[in-house]
């Protein structure tokens, strides 16, 4: 009888949720959950990669400041420069060992790393430069040996002299030569010029 009055008048019990909708709640909780985490990661994972740009760049610029420097150093020293160079490779190699120590024991070795390559860097770059101007001066040498001289053991004694007038004579001559031919109207004007001057 309760059930008929339950049935006409509609106040009876309310049914729960069925397994099919509580299945698919869990799944989509599921799915945000998983997307959260994957945010968190892709945040944490984009943080970790601007940090190290970050110090890749202070390294970058650490290095590009002493190769600078160093070889604004190396000009300075004059005729010390091998002395300086010497303590430079030194002062490279210490850094180096103590940055990958650094490195090996879990500490950030980075800095003293890029100091060293900067070092390294200006070394390699001023002995470069020396080994290509010893070359340059070899070709050079060559090349003037090859036809660009005079031959070798020959000297300029007994060149004739040049007249660049026809026909002056500037001495012997037999050391004279005349470069340029004789011309009728410039001996006539050399005339007329000659007793004009009552010479």
């Amino acid at each position: 009888m309760s059930r008929i009055q339950s049935a006409a008048t509609g106040t009876g019990p309310k049914k729960g949720p069925s397994a099919a909708q509580v299945s698919r709640l869990k799944k989509q909780v599921e799915n945000l959950t998983a997307q959260k985490d994957r945010l968190s990661a892709v945040k944490k994972k984009v943080a970790a990669n601007a940090k190290a740009t970050g110090m890749e760049v202070v390294h970058l610029a650490e290095t590009a400041v002493t190769a600078g420097l160093s070889s604004v150093a190396s000009g300075y020293a004059g005729d010390k420069r091998t002395h300086y160079r010497v303590a430079r490779g030194v002062g490279a190699t210490l850094l180096a060992g103590w940055g990958l120590l650094s490195t090996l024991n879990g500490k950030n070795g980075g800095h003293q790393l890029a100091v060293a390559g900067g070092l390294v860097a200006a070394e390699s770059s001023e002995a470069g430069m020396a080994f290509g101007q010893k070359l340059a001066a070899k070709r050079a040498g060559g090349a003037a040996g090859a036809g660009g001289g005079a031959p070798a053991g020959s000297t300029t004694e007994g060149v004739p002299e040049v007249a660049l007038t026809p026909g002056a004579n500037l001495g012997d001559a037999g050391v004279t030569r005349n470069l340029l031919p004789e011309d009728q109207m410039l001996a006539d004007f050399r005339a007329r010029a000659a007793a004009r001057a009552g010479v």
